[in-house]
């Protein structure tokens, strides 16, 4: 054990050997290296000056110096917390930290502390004013087709349009009841060789037909229907010729109007231009009963021979 020398106070219950002193030491400092002191309690001063080894708890009051690297094997507990020479806590500026397991001296403006809780919530501030409005932004990609709607369905119809002026053509060759033919967009001829009076059509030359050419026989149209009687007789007057036309030179065969009105005056007419016509189709009746008397007339001659 190392010696240690009191400087002040009194020492009670102190077993000495060698100069050394054992048991408990009570005084305001001790100076010497401090090795092996055990139950240290300091209110004043504890100084050592080489490496020490405490094996109890240490509790410093005031000042506590050590050289070396020394050894607590108990607590260590500053009152006073641990300053520098100039009276600042820590020393030359660093402090101690620990993780639980290792102590170190460290800047204290490297270490975080502790995370504090979280506070209350502030109460909500006033609604800001209105910001200025921003500036149009672009205009986005045209989109694309839609599909065909369905037809809407059919409009009214529209007013009736104002009548267009009224054209005009030259006429020429005008007479009563001439048909009126084109000669040009903007000329009519007046036909003397075709005349209609309301109710009847003249043609002075021929009518072409692709068709037939049909005449009213419906028995509803008719009044006083009687059988031709002595049909043979009739024909037997009646002379068929050949001709030519004299405005055409055409040949041509049928009867003359003037003749057959002496037996058959209700098949012969008067045009407009005072030419005589004949019904052609008149005749076909009274042929028909000719054929069917003279077959009468043959089937009685078979019976007789």
């Amino acid at each position: 054990m190392t010696r240690a020398r009191v400087l002040a106070g009194f020492v009670t219950a102190i077993n000495v050997s060698n100069d050394l002193f054992v048991g408990v030491v009570t005084g305001t400092s001790f100076i010497g290296d401090g090795t092996g002191l055990t139950g240290v309690a300091s209110t004043d001063y504890i100084i050592t000056g080489t490496a020490a080894t405490f094996n109890n708890t240490v509790e410093v009051n005031n000042n506590f110096s050590v050289s070396g690297i020394s050894t607590f094997t108990g607590a260590v507990q500053f009152n006073s917390g641990i300053k520098d020479a100039g009276g600042s806590l820590g020393i030359n500026g660093y402090v101690l930290k620990t993780d639980g397991a290792d102590v170190d001296w460290v800047d204290p403006t490297t270490v975080s502390g502790l995370q504090g809780i979280q506070g209350i919530q502030g109460i909500t501030g006033a609604q800001g004013a209105q910001g200025t409005q921003g500036i149009q932004g672009i205009t986005g990609a045209q989109g694309t087709q839609g599909i065909q709607g369905i037809t809407g369905t059919q409009g009214t119809t529209g007013t009736q349009g104002t009548t267009g002026t009224s054209g005009s053509a030259t006429l020429t060759n005008v007479s009563d009841n001439r048909v009126m033919t084109a000669v040009s967009g903007t000329t009519l001829n007046a036909e003397a060789n075709l005349t209609f009076d309301g109710s009847t059509l003249s043609v002075t030359g021929d009518v072409s037909a692709t068709g037939n050419v049909n005449s009213g026989s419906d028995i509803n149209l008719k009044t006083d229907i009687e059988t031709v009687e002595d049909a043979i007789s009739i024909i037997n007057q009646i002379r068929g010729v050949r001709f030519k036309w004299k405005n055409s030179d055409q040949s041509s065969v049928g009867v003359i109007a003037q003749e057959l009105e002496t037996v058959l005056p209700e098949l012969v007419q008067v045009s407009l231009g005072g030419t005589k016509t004949v019904t052609y189709n008149g005749l076909i009746g009274v042929l028909v009963q000719a054929v069917k008397e003279l077959k009468l007339e043959i089937e009685e001659l078979k019976r007789t021979r």
